[in-house]
């Protein structure tokens, strides 16, 4: 039984390929506006294997996707690059992939012919498993490529994709194309499908686990700006000291770096204030929401790391200070004096 299984659909395989007209090749279009390293010879590369099929592939990248959900700077882009008027109405055959890092927005469009091999609960699954993936790890370019190439996948099968004809062929042909397709489907990807979990039991696990890693930051980032505070008041303690402990260079040199340091500590305090402001009176944030949060938290983190190193700088300049002045601690008195 197994093996006539395959016998029939090495038959529809060979049908198919028989009626269906070799695909144009497509077109890809890579729109970086970035400072972060994107090889664009790698995602030319991975777009290759969509572009062979006859489908276009459009990549957008961005530093500031402008503000809200950053879709209308998307929008704009595509209508300059000449590709479609938004992301809700591209031609047929076509695969938009989309990066921001500010706001951070990640997204994946298609055209209504691409289904149903395609559809918002795979497109979902392709963006947070591949794409979403490799951005977490500060790879962009490592997670376009890995989501072309499971996009190529998905729609390399030739049951559950729909077939296009862009030739011209006549509806007798179409509809002969129809009836293979189904056979095929309703043969072999059934039962399996049967078997799959539903799409919206997926997007509910995708949801939740962005939201325990949104939770998990916010803490992270509380307990790492409370841990800072505590820096911060030794720090303004040591600095009322340095006026009697320096010369009046060295204390104008200690007094700058630290307002400096100062200054970034209240703005970074307000920066993570506004983050919990856009999305505590949310009752049901959305993916998107959750991730661009949980971004800006990690990013609250790593700017209170640059803080605490600037801390430690002024100790061991003070340190530095001490080496001197012991040196010549004449000096240090007569410049002390009024």
């Amino acid at each position: 039984m197994k093996y006539r299984r395959w016998s029939i659909l090495a038959l529809l395989l060979c049908l198919m390929a028989v009626v269906v007209p070799a695909s144009a090749q497509g077109n890809v279009v890579i729109d970086v506006n970035s400072a972060q390293s994107i090889d664009q010879s790698r995602l030319r590369t991975a777009a290759s294997q969509l572009t062979s099929e006859g489908r276009n592939v459009v990549v957008v990248v961005a530093d500031r996707g402008g503000s809200g959900d950053g879709l209308a700077y998307l929008d704009g882009r595509l209508k300059t690059l000449g590709v479609a008027t938004s992301h809700t109405s591209l031609p047929a055959n076509t695969l938009v992939y989309y990066v921001s890092f500010e706001p951070r927005v990640s997204g994946i469009f298609y055209s209504t012919s691409l289904r149903p091999a395609l559809d918002d609960n795979k497109i979902e699954e392709l963006r947070a498993d591949y794409l979403n993936a490799g951005l977490r790890n500060n790879n962009p370019t490592g997670g376009l490529v890995d989501v072309m190439t499971q996009t190529a996948r998905v729609l390399a099968n030739p049951v559950a994709a729909r077939t296009e004809s862009t030739s011209g062929v006549g509806s007798g042909l179409i509809w002969l194309i129809g009836a293979i397709g189904i056979g095929g489907l309703a043969f072999f990807v059934v039962p399996s499908f049967l078997k799959r979990r539903s799409g919206v039991a997926s997007a509910a696990e995708a949801l939740e686990q962005t939201r325990n890693r949104f939770v998990a930051a916010k803490r992270a980032a509380g307990a790492a700006i409370s841990d800072l505070a505590i820096q911060m008041n030794d720090a303004t303690e040591k600095q009322r000291f340095d006026k009697v402990s320096y010369p009046t260079t060295q204390v104008q040199d200690l007094e700058k770096r630290h307002r400096a340091v100062q200054a970034q500590f209240n703005q970074l305090q307000v920066q993570f204030d506004d983050i919990g402001e856009r999305i505590d009176p949310n009752p049901a944030p959305s993916v998107t929401d959750l991730e661009g949060a949980t971004g800006a938290y990690d990013g609250v983190r790593t700017q209170i790391q640059h803080i605490s190193q600037a801390l430690h700088e002024m100790d061991a300049l003070r340190k530095e200070f001490d080496t001197i002045n012991a040196q010549a601690p004449a000096e240090v008195d007569r410049v002390k004096k009024p």
